[in-house]
């Protein structure tokens, strides 16, 4: 998960309260629930970096896979466990991730 400007948040007291006790939730599962182990909490710091790491995503999701290069953006999308590298490319980590995570999530994000 990516959150673009998380420092919003705190500026709205109310949303703070409901929105980050949900994440760290998420996060707690995450270390008891096998099929939540992957997952990680990104928080982005720019909105540019956040247009970047979308933009490398949606070409993974539309070509299948992508020659792996080394950059913030392919790192960050390894370390969230949305992507995984083999033999040399990077590929969505598996289909629920692919069917969750989609075109329509993107451009929602974007």
């Amino acid at each position: 998960m990516a959150l673009d400007e998380v420092n919003q948040i705190f500026e709205h007291p109310q949303v703070a309260k409901d929105i980050l006790p949900m994440l760290r939730s998420w996060y707690e599962e995450a270390k008891r629930l096998p099929i939540w182990q992957k997952l990680r909490l990104i928080i982005l710091k720019s909105e540019r970096q956040s247009v970047r790491l979308l933009e490398l995503y949606r070409q993974i999701l539309q070509l299948g896979e992508v020659v792996s290069v080394d950059s913030p953006e392919s790192r960050e999308l390894l370390l969230s466990g949305l992507v995984v590298k083999q033999q040399g490319s990077l590929r969505v980590y598996n289909r629920i991730y692919e069917l969750i995570f989609d075109s329509s999530w993107i451009e929602l994000h974007i």
